[in-house]
């Protein structure tokens, strides 16, 4: 059992992903000082180093942090064993869901793409985001090959219009009292799945 010393010090750690996934987003990676990430939770820069060695040591957790639940998520839908339009309605509504919790980690994956080629976990993170790709192409492969999509299809360039038009929810998206984020579900599934159908 983690002792009181060791809880607060996670809790301190999860503050300081959050506050510099935020700040990664909104100034970008060479924007954003350690002295910024410390000020924004309240301790001094010196301490940030008790919990990671860099910003790019950061900007490594955050993006296989965001890239492992993402992979998660999609492979809890695969084992449904869904038919291909429910599968990619679900595969659509957890990725909203997803962008909702954290619409920071996507926006940091799209413009630090040069800073994450040259981190050391650059390997596993092209790995993650190769194995979602394949993961969404094959959904959308089985669809055509099912008949419930149309044969002109091209699966790879449906997943990335899919796949642009739901992470950037994030950057415009605010649900409001007449426009909930199930919402935005329903409209975002029934768009994408009337544009593939025959």
């Amino acid at each position: 059992m983690p002792t009181e010393t060791a809880t607060k010090a996670e809790r301190k750690r999860q503050l300081m992903l959050r506050a510099a996934t935020e700040l990664f987003a909104v100034h970008g990676l060479a924007g954003t000082s350690m002295r910024m990430i410390a000020t924004s939770i309240g301790i001094l820069p010196g301490s940030l180093y008790k919990y990671v060695d860099s910003k790019d040591a950061l900007l490594q957790e955050i993006v296989l942090g965001h890239l492992r639940a993402v992979h998660a998520e999609f492979r809890h839908v695969l084992n449904l064993s869904l038919p291909p339009a429910q599968e990619l309605g679900e595969l659509i509504r957890r990725s909203l869901i997803l962008v909702q919790r954290d619409p920071h980690s996507p926006q940091i994956c799209r413009n630090e793409e040069g800073a994450i080629r040259r981190l050391a976990g650059h390997a596993e993170i092209r790995s993650l985001a190769a194995a979602n790709h394949r993961l969404w192409v094959a959904s959308i492969e089985r669809g055509v090959a099912e008949g419930a999509y149309r044969p002109s299809i091209n699966p790879a360039a449906a997943y990335e219009l899919i796949k642009d038009g739901i992470w950037l929810t994030g950057r415009w998206f605010t649900p409001s009292e007449h426009y909930s984020a199930a919402d935005l579900s329903v409209e975002c599934v029934e768009f994408y799945l009337n544009a593939l159908a025959r």
